[in-house]
């Protein structure tokens, strides 16, 4: 949901153009990068310390960070209309704060599978991951258009229906913890 419509929540919520919209999305997506670099190092530095569990570790205090900065960011207090760079840089740093912490958990993701999975299986794991990844990725624009819907057949104003759906998806996240959480039982 992030990666489509964020251009047009930010320009709606914010009452900003395009090109700023489009300027904080451009330094949230690169933050992903460092996300991953970032939350791979950690993992490696933290497994080698703690064992696999320093793996899982990383994963759940990143996305409970990311989770925390992203929903900030969503429903940021920002000055309608406002496009100065005192106005623009609190909200961006929330936005790449939410995307580069969440990305720590994606280079455990693999490790985790390739140490709990035997190397005949991980090919079909591998397979059934990506595909689940990608279901994500097409699922949650839908997603978040008929809570859109839902909310404004509801008689709320487009700006808090874009809140309240944009919210709504991200918490899904939460389930990712939980994932997480369940994990650090049995992987070590």
């Amino acid at each position: 949901m992030l990666a489509y419509f964020s251009v047009d929540y930010i320009m709606t919520r914010w009452g900003i153009p395009r090109t700023y919209a489009s300027l904080i999305l451009i330094v949230a997506t690169i933050s992903i990068a460092f996300g991953h670099i970032i939350g791979g190092t950690l993992s490696d530095r933290l497994a080698k310390r703690k064992g696999p569990i320093g793996r899982v570790q990383v994963s759940i205090a990143g996305i409970i960070i990311g989770y925390i900065a992203m929903v900030a960011m969503l429903s940021y207090p920002y000055p309608y209309g406002e496009v100065s760079f005192a106005a623009l840089l609190p909200p961006a740093l929330l936005a790449v704060a939410g995307m580069m912490f969440t990305t720590f958990a994606y280079p455990n993701i693999s490790t985790v599978i390739s140490d709990c999975v035997k190397p005949g299986y991980r090919g079909t794991i591998f397979s059934i991951y990506n595909i689940l990844n990608s279901a994500g990725w097409a699922i949650g624009p839908t997603i978040y258009g008929a809570l859109v819907y839902f909310f404004l057949s509801s008689g709320l104003t487009r700006s808090t229906a874009l809140l309240y759906a944009a919210v709504g998806l991200v918490s899904l996240w939460l389930l990712c913890i939980i994932a997480w959480i369940l994990l650090a039982k049995y992987y070590p």
